[in-house]
């Protein structure tokens, strides 16, 4: 794998913060794959200083990582561990009786993102579902939790694997908030602008799927990897909305463009809503509830695309204690101006 502790240390503003990583048995990896052969090992450690930048995450995972579930435990059993240091987390990797990495087969995702390079020339769009740096940025940003209280419920309700989380958009930092407090790999369609602005390389190092509305060609690809990730064991993140809530507190009509095929495609995986809550500060700290659902009962095969959005906006609505606008949260922004 390379020497990592030789890489740059991954920076972030705020504070120092410092945890433990522990590898916790499920007998099955991230994607859902159960270890073909020999046992799961924690290999290099990676380090994150809190002091600087965030410039160099990238550095931190090398080619052919394969991490498994990981549970980070706080050191000195304290919540935030605010002693000083750094964050460190361990990288685990599934390793064959030979030594060497187990890859899973890359030729078809290899040629899809090879499509996808050419929908989207001179876009830096990354590796949409299988980024590397994936479990390097989610280390680095527990740190927000110097400043964020995330308090989340109904997790257990989630089962390893698929899965498709449906959730209101409220804030930019909805995806953000949600993998904060869970060591899912989640990735989530983002409009392929965002690939081309300051920042961009959040999105790349998270594995994000970028989409261009209106798009036939763009839309096609953006579902294949959609189902590349339930297909790896992934969770798969959809904001139906479409666009953050004009007034930040309500929930808005619900589009089917997207939703609905994805849910046709993937009939067997269990679909949850997922309702983010802002509730202010407390204590200096932004304090977000992050609630979700049982398996929604739905069934893709057999029901209107009208009932299923009403199952769904129902859910959200229930858990997210918001109101509703039965008019497309695009449509009101427009009309604003």
């Amino acid at each position: 794998m390379g020497d990592q502790g030789a890489a740059d240390p991954l920076s972030l503003t705020g504070g120092r913060y410092r945890e433990r990583a522990e590898y916790e048995d499920r007998h099955q990896s991230i994607r859902g794959v159960h270890p073909p052969s020999g046992e799961a090992q924690v290999t290099d450690d990676i380090a994150v200083d809190l002091r600087h930048e965030p410039s160099t995450v990238a550095a931190l995972v090398e080619s052919g990582l394969q991490a498994l579930h990981l549970r980070f435990v706080p050191e000195g059993g304290r919540e935030h561990g605010l002693h000083g240091g750094r964050v460190s987390g361990a990288l685990i990797a599934d390793h064959g009786h030979d030594g060497g990495m187990s890859p899973s087969p890359q030729d078809d995702y290899d040629a899809a993102l090879q499509r996808g390079r050419a929908i989207y020339p001179g876009v830096r769009i990354g590796r949409p579902g299988r980024a590397r740096t994936y479990w390097a940025t989610i280390t680095a940003m527990r740190a927000l939790r110097l400043r964020w209280a995330i308090h989340p419920t109904g997790s257990e309700l989630v089962a390893p694997g698929g899965a498709i989380l449906v959730g209101n958009h409220v804030s930019a930092m909805d995806p953000v908030a949600a993998v904060m407090s869970h060591w899912w790999r989640v990735t989530a369609f983002t409009k392929v602008e965002v690939f081309e602005r300051r920042g961009a390389i959040f999105f790349r190092l998270m594995g994000q799927i970028p989409l261009r509305r209106g798009d036939e060609e763009s839309t096609r690809w953006a579902l294949d990897m959609a189902a590349r990730t339930l297909a790896d064991g992934g969770k798969l993140g959809l904001y139906p909305e479409g666009t953050r809530s004009p007034d930040k507190r309500s929930l808005h009509r619900l589009h089917k463009r997207i939703l609905i095929p994805i849910l046709q495609a993937s009939p067997d995986t269990p679909v949850h809503t997922i309702a983010t809550i802002y509730r202010g500060s407390r204590h200096g700290r932004r304090q977000v509830d992050i609630r979700l659902s049982a398996p929604l009962p739905i069934d893709a095969r057999t029901m209107d695309p009208d009932e299923i959005v009403t199952i769904i906006r129902d859910s959200l609505l229930a858990d997210g204690g918001m109101d509703y606008v039965d008019a497309y949260a695009r449509d009101i922004k427009g009309a604003r101006g």
